[in-house]
């Protein structure tokens, strides 16, 4: 004796399954969807300035230690840079990766 009540799973011919989205509730995300995109676009503005403000801060540090520590001040302000750099091109080598997938 077949089921009475067919699998949730299995679209039937009164409710749409999930290979056919109803056009009215594409429509009414839009604005939701261009509100994220805006929202995505300020905080990768805001990131950016926050990188520069960082190669900026470095660039103050390194010029203190250069004018009271002489030699010294080329390795340590070295060590900053170089590490300033990498945690920028990591990050944004993982961000690269996780937008291709």
């Amino acid at each position: 004796m077949p089921d009475a009540d067919p699998t949730p799973d299995r679209p039937t011919p009164n409710r749409p399954g999930p290979e056919s989205p109803d056009p009215d509730s594409r429509d009414s995300r839009r604005p939701l969807l261009e509100s994220v995109y805006r929202r995505v676009q300020a905080l990768t503005v805001a990131v950016v300035l926050m990188a520069l403000a960082l190669f900026l801060v470095v660039a103050v540090v390194f010029g203190f230690l250069v004018e009271f520590h002489g030699g010294e001040a080329a390795l340590v302000g070295g060590t900053a840079v170089g590490t300033a750099l990498l945690g920028f091109f990591f990050g944004l080598g993982v961000g690269w990766v996780v937008r291709r997938k």
